[in-house]
């Protein structure tokens, strides 16, 4: 249980750049669509300006990670 529970989690972690892409994707697209459907302005709640810096900065954090990892693992 416990080694598919690490194998979830590597997975998540290799693809968190993506998954959080598509999750803030679906999240704006939905937000627009909502906004035409009901003429409530929900672009306050995620605009895709801040959908794309919450992206930015989990690739940003992501390869840092991977790039301190890369260096203790040197050592």
């Amino acid at each position: 249980m416990l080694d598919k529970l690490k194998a979830a989690a590597l997975w998540v972690w290799h693809w968190i750049t993506v998954l959080v892409a598509m999750a803030l994707g679906v999240l704006t697209v939905g937000i627009e669509y909502l906004d035409q459907l009901m003429g409530v302005d929900f672009t306050q709640v995620m605009s895709k300006e801040r959908a794309g810096e919450i992206m930015f900065w989990t690739a940003v954090t992501k390869a840092l990670v991977t790039a301190y990892n890369s260096q203790k693992a040197k050592t």
